[in-house]
């Protein structure tokens, strides 16, 4: 029964078309397009021993929308993915996603950004997220929002503030509801048109429901050097003043380096180092991490875009004296086979080496799709 679905699925997906609908306007732009993947999955589970594996049918239906106007433009895009599982059914999900980027010229010389973005899945979907978590299958709903104010100075001097709240919840009961606040201010001062200074101050608080609350001040400074006119490097460091979930004060230092911007005309990178003491949605504790995380997505020919993601990170909760290892690596690619029609093959790898067997497994997946 459950191969006459998926086969039912796949030929609806290949009669009906992808990009099911693009209109466009003169201030306004709307697509709409629907794909479907077949997945091979050898750790569903997220587990170090008793592994299950399973092959996974995708059903994705996604959707943006642009505005311009005189002054101000929004863009909105969203999906949906229903996935079903040939061998363990109950695992059958629903993961939904929605992003929104508002963006306001106030004066010529004030701005206001604001975005949000919202995922609900049964799975962690990058590295980042996946680093410091307790193993297992699990949803989360997670939501971040930022805003963010700009006022121009002068040519040479802006000021930013910067107001941010997170939530993120699961469904196991072993890890709490928390809420995240970051407040920053930043100074920038342009020194030429290649080289930019800036110096800041910002407060986040960690609260776990129920649980106590993790205070972080912080203090930074960073420069970004323009290597071409679409390459950077930002390096930035600080010290963080810590209030820790038990009631422990610590100063701790914190470095961020990243590079960003386009290799080549084909070839975008984005690399980026950083250690510091930050908290962590999954525990009540501060985790001690180092991590070296990248992306290159590069226009190998007319037809074929490759995207390569690697990830290595080392870190230590404090409080639990938990150590986690993670290493990652994923490989892209998709293949224009007509107007609106693209094929994709994807590989992933992720291992997690804790010295906890909860926080332990190692994974394997691989998808293609249309």
């Amino acid at each position: 029964m459950m191969t006459k679905k998926i086969l039912l699925i796949w030929l609806l997906i290949f009669f009906t078309g992808f990009e099911i609908c693009s209109l466009a306007e003169q201030n306004s732009e709307l697509n709409i397009s629907v794909s479907a993947r077949e997945k091979y999955d050898d750790n569903i589970t997220y587990v170090k021993n008793n592994t299950e594996k399973d092959i996974i049918t995708s059903l994705i239906l996604e959707g943006d929308y642009t505005y311009q106007a005189k002054t101000w433009n929004i863009k909105l895009s969203g999906g949906s993915e229903q996935e079903l599982f040939a061998f363990h059914p109950n695992f059958n999900n629903n993961a939904q996603y929605a992003n929104m980027n508002f963006e306001a010229d106030i004066t010529k010389k004030d701005k206001i950004t604001v975005t949000d973005s919202f995922v609900h899945s049964d799975e962690p979907r990058s590295f980042e997220v996946t680093f410091g978590r307790p193993g297992g299958r699990y949803s989360s709903y997670i939501n971040k929002l930022d805003v963010q104010y700009d006022k121009e100075l002068s040519k040479q001097l802006k000021l930013r503030a910067n107001y941010g709240f997170d939530t993120d919840t699961f469904s196991r009961d072993d890890i709490n509801n928390s809420f995240n606040h970051t407040v920053d201010a930043k100074v920038f001062y342009f020194f030429t048109s290649k080289t930019i200074g800036y110096a800041g101050y910002e407060f986040t608080d960690r609260q776990f429901h129920p649980g106590k609350d993790g205070f972080t001040n912080s203090v930074q400074a960073a420069v970004r050097q323009y290597l071409t006119e679409k390459l950077y490097i930002d390096v930035r460091a600080g010290l963080d003043f810590i209030d820790s979930f038990e009631g422990k004060k610590y100063l701790k230092p914190l470095i961020v380096s990243t590079l960003n911007g386009e290799l080549t005309e084909n070839t975008e990178v984005s690399i980026g180092y950083s250690k510091r003491y930050a908290t962590t949605p999954y525990v009540e504790d501060y985790f001690n991490y180092w991590q070296i995380a990248g992306t290159i997505s590069s226009h190998v020919v007319e037809k074929l875009n490759m995207e390569l993601t690697g990830f290595f990170g080392k870190g230590e909760y404090i409080v639990i004296d938990l150590k986690d290892d993670l290493v990652g690596f994923s490989v892209d690619l998709r293949y224009d086979i007509a107007e609106h029609v693209t094929g994709e093959c994807f590989y992933s790898l992720s291992d997690s080496d804790a010295s906890d067997d909860s926080f332990d497994f190692f994974k394997n997946t691989v998808y293609v799709g249309l």
